[in-house]
């Protein structure tokens, strides 16, 4: 599920939360644990063992699920350019390994894949002058606008720019608009 179906159960109630629990079906994905009966910081290799320990005694399953790894370049290599589809995967993350986990320090990363496209600015949310974000669309062979995605919402200068200034082909912050998920 994207981040953004994500938010719309959490702010569901009623009706609409019980038919989204249907059309938006949530899962646990585990992928580290921090603290196991007052043990913690220890190296992300012994964590990881714990945690597979811990799936395979409590016989954990579905809507829990254990995130898989490797220390396999190519196989990561091929889960980034395969899985990319998923809808609300965004990429895979980089640990090392023998690094204890240090609380407020982010030792790790995600690697992204997104590929890149040209889109038109077909509306905007907000004003002119500060708009808030950006609704974006292609248009087909026959030349009709269909939208395509939305940019994040625009934050600090981007919002400032004054309209006119773009060229086409560009965001109101002058780069490349890009599509991403959620």
């Amino acid at each position: 599920m994207s981040f953004d179906g994500l938010q719309r159960r959490a702010d569901a109630r009623g009706r609409t939360a019980v038919a989204l629990t249907t059309s938006l079906p949530a899962f646990s994905i585990a992928f580290d644990i921090l603290q196991q009966d007052g043990t913690e910081l220890l190296p992300y290799r012994q964590r990881r063992l714990r945690l597979e320990n811990l799936f395979a005694t409590q016989r954990l399953a579905a809507p829990w699920t254990l995130c898989p790894i490797t220390t396999d370049l190519l196989k990561a290599q091929q889960w980034l350019e395969s899985w990319i589809e998923i809808s609300g995967l965004e990429g895979i993350v980089v640990k090392p390994v023998h690094q204890p986990y240090r609380p407020e320090y982010r030792g790790w990363y995600i690697l992204r894949r997104r590929d890149t496209t040209e889109a038109i600015i077909g509306a905007l949310s907000g004003t002119l002058v500060r708009p808030h974000l950006l609704l974006l669309g292609r248009n087909d062979q026959a030349g009709h606008l269909h939208p395509v995605g939305r940019t994040a919402p625009l934050l600090g200068a981007p919002r400032r720019r004054q309209p006119g200034r773009s060229r086409p082909g560009t965001s109101l912050d002058g780069h490349a608009v890009r599509r991403g998920l959620g």
